[in-house]
């Protein structure tokens, strides 16, 4: 048996080598910086699930970090880019909430703007989407004009009008279909008044000369027709713009 003088010396030694452990263990657990530096890394691998539980290691274990913002916005990037459109969104709304002066934040209003984007339905669909990423589109414009973001932002923006506009042309041409005209004018005053420079207004300045024409109110009918001949020489509709013209000038 081992001696009471032993024992002490096994249980200090013992102790020893738990310290030891202990410290080996501690100096293994990674820095918010290594942690950040790895996230990155699975970044740019395209592992973006990775990605994101670590962004997310960061915020919870190291709330006072220096790396938090950054950590916060490549969250939000990761997010993105995995097709989390909504959880991304919410994390850039956080990044602009508290880093408002943050040299990143023209960055943040721009992907926040495009989570709205990349859901967008088709133009025969609901718009709400469409709306909220001209909205925030218009943001990045008005905020930050000189910014990196504006001429990717003005592109977007061109694609979200000629959405909005291709979806009131539709509504219109349903209600031009089932005879409700004055309901299909209205659409078409709204398209022309609003969307000015659209490739397809020929359709809808002849869809708004036909609705009046079924209305009975000639004289604005007449104008209508006018206009597209004048407007779009090369129209598809020129040919019944002028048949119409005839007609009208006849009676």
């Amino acid at each position: 048996m081992l001696s009471k003088k032993s024992l002490i010396v096994l249980f200090m030694v013992l102790s020893l080598g738990f310290v030891g452990c202990a410290g080996i263990q501690e100096d293994e657990t990674p820095s918010a910086g290594e942690l950040y530096k790895r996230g990155i890394e699975e970044f740019e691998e395209q592992d973006y699930r990775e990605a994101v539980e670590i962004f997310k290691k960061i915020l919870d274990e190291f709330p006072d970090s220096k790396v938090r913002p950054l950590s916060l916005m490549a969250l939000a990037r990761s997010q993105y880019e995995n097709g989390d459109y909504e959880e991304a969104k919410f994390h850039f709304e956080q990044f602009i909430e508290q880093y408002p002066a943050n040299q990143q934040s023209v960055k943040a209003y721009y992907f926040k703007a495009m989570c709205s984007f990349e859901q967008m339905e088709s133009f025969k669909k609901d718009q709400t989407n469409t709306h909220l990423a001209l909205e925030g589109l218009e943001k990045v414009i008005n905020t930050f004009p000189d910014g990196k973001y504006v001429k990717l932002a003005r592109q977007k923006k061109a694609i979200c009008r000629s959405r909005l506009a291709r979806n009131i042309l539709y509504i219109g041409r349903y209600y031009f279909s089932t005879g409700a005209y004055q309901s299909a004018i209205s659409r078409m005053d709204e398209l022309l008044e609003n969307y000015p420079k659209q490739r397809f207004l020929d359709e809808a300045i002849f869809l708004l000369g036909e609705s009046y024409l079924k209305e009975g109110n000639r004289e604005k009918a007449y104008i209508a027709f006018k206009n597209l001949v004048r407007k779009f020489p090369n129209s598809i509709f020129k040919a019944d713009a002028r048949s119409r013209l005839v007609s009208l000038r006849g009676k």
